[in-house]
């Protein structure tokens, strides 16, 4: 009988530790992201000031560290801007993409390039050409008239990396972007 016991002791254990062990391993993949960005500024015709535009791409790189292939995986990017003179975050672009990764392979792609466009507070000289004065003298009045800001700039990007509802690993330039896992 005591053998018996100790055989049905151990039968138990190990249909435990393969209830344990039947839970699914996350794949290791590693996600790494580059900023592309780049500026292009015009000069506002009658001020000193300068628009911008802002192009910006992310160079996202999946590395897949596993013996095995993972096919299940998401990737998600936004790229995120905020009004001039404003602290509200905009949506400048969003973007997602499904892939598999072979077995101890890198793949690299792009996002979609966002453009933002935006012009700061400025003010536009004029001249005012005025004959009112005693001595019959033109005079010339210079007038500023104050232009308000318009647009938006770049704020930063979030990646997230996915396993099917599985958050696995992301990246973000900003720490307020950082979604909570």
């Amino acid at each position: 009988m005591r053998v018996s016991t100790l055989v049905k002791g151990i039968v138990a254990g190990m249909m435990y530790c393969n209830s344990a062990l039947a839970t699914p391993v996350l794949p290791h993949v590693l996600l790494k992201v580059t900023l592309d960005n780049g500026s292009d500024y015009k000069k506002i015709q009658g001020s000193s000031g300068k628009s911008r535009e802002e192009k910006i791409q992310l160079s996202i790189d999946l590395d897949n560290r596993d013996n095995l292939q993972v096919k299940d995986l998401r990737v998600e990017w936004t790229i995120y801007s905020h009004p001039l003179g404003n602290v509200k975050l905009d949506k400048a672009g969003h973007g997602s993409k499904m892939l598999t990764l072979e077995p101890l392979k890198s793949e690299e792609f792009k996002s979609d390039k966002i453009t933002i466009t935006g012009t700061p507070k400025h003010g536009i000289v004029s001249q005012d050409k005025n004959r009112n004065n005693n001595n019959g003298n033109n005079q010339n009045n210079i007038i500023t008239t104050p232009v308000a800001a318009t647009g938006s700039q770049y704020y930063g990007y979030a990646v997230q990396l996915y396993s099917g509802s599985t958050l696995l690993d992301q990246a973000y330039s900003q720490s307020t972007l950082k979604k909570a896992n």
